[in-house]
């Protein structure tokens, strides 16, 4: 059972009868709780495009990496693909997104480690407006709300009789009115 320990060299010097150094070289097998080298790093990715997550890791004997999304395990995900301590997400969806957690595992303990990942979505076009849908119908031309450069709304224009208080001719308000 050698081959799931850390091997370890150890050189141990001894005295002959003959007075000459005798060497011997053994291999001792310590075993290693695992450890997480590298975390996943966090991402921020567009929808449909990919990632890989890694997460190093090392202990002896070799730690198994598992991965979770959000506390659950994966489920059978047709663009998910697990490799060693590395997750390759393509053909990303807003779904993917949440907290990875990698664990790694081995008879002397448990380690994690995490990382977000953000999944931006596709940007949505607007269609461009068709003028035949203009209010009316009539043939009236209807000016697009925006042109691509700037919003065009039509300039507000004041309304006679609403205003509160009189005004003299300078345009300051009646000081005679009750409240002012």
């Amino acid at each position: 059972r050698h081959g799931n320990y850390k091997k370890v060299p150890v050189t141990l010097r001894s005295l002959s009868v003959l007075e000459q150094d005798i060497d011997s070289v053994y291999n001792l097998f310590v075993p290693e709780p695992p450890e997480i080298v590298r975390e996943p790093k966090n991402s921020l990715v567009e929808e449909g495009g990919e990632v890989t997550l890694e997460c190093v890791v090392k202990g002896s004997p070799p730690p198994q990496v598992s991965w979770l999304l959000n506390g659950e395990s994966l489920q059978n995900d047709s663009h998910m693909r697990i490799t060693g301590g590395k997750l390759h997400i393509s053909q990303l969806e807003k779904r993917h997104a949440g907290i990875f957690q990698c664990f790694a595992s081995n008879p002397l303990g448990t380690r994690y480690g995490s990382a977000m990942l953000q999944v931006l979505p596709k940007p949505v076009m607007a269609q461009p407006l068709d003028e035949s849908l203009a209010p009316g119908g009539d043939g009236v031309p209807f000016e697009k709300p925006f042109d691509g450069n700037r919003l065009n709304l039509p300039t507000p224009s004041p309304i006679e009789g609403r205003g509160h208080g009189k005004h003299d001719r300078k345009g300051r308000k009646d000081r005679k009115h009750k409240g002012n």
